[in-house]
């Protein structure tokens, strides 16, 4: 495995994790207002899907070319 393939593969499962993440202490929030957000930064919680989803395409090796 190529160090670029190996870091593609972490980056697409640390985004689906933390948007999954993301939503789930949307809910949470949205149901019981400070439940999370006493805790963490909702600006961390968009700022680490957002930088992972980036380098995911950045690193994707099928993006076409042209």
């Amino acid at each position: 495995m190529v160090a670029k393939e190996f870091f593609y593969k972490v980056f697409r499962d640390v985004f689906v994790i933390s948007f999954i993440t993301l939503i789930v202490f949307g809910i949470l929030e949205r149901l019981e207002p400070g439940f999370v957000s006493f805790y963490i930064g909702f600006n961390l919680l968009l700022i680490i899907p957002l930088s992972s989803g980036i380098l995911t395409v950045i690193l994707d090796e099928r993006k076409i070319k042209t």
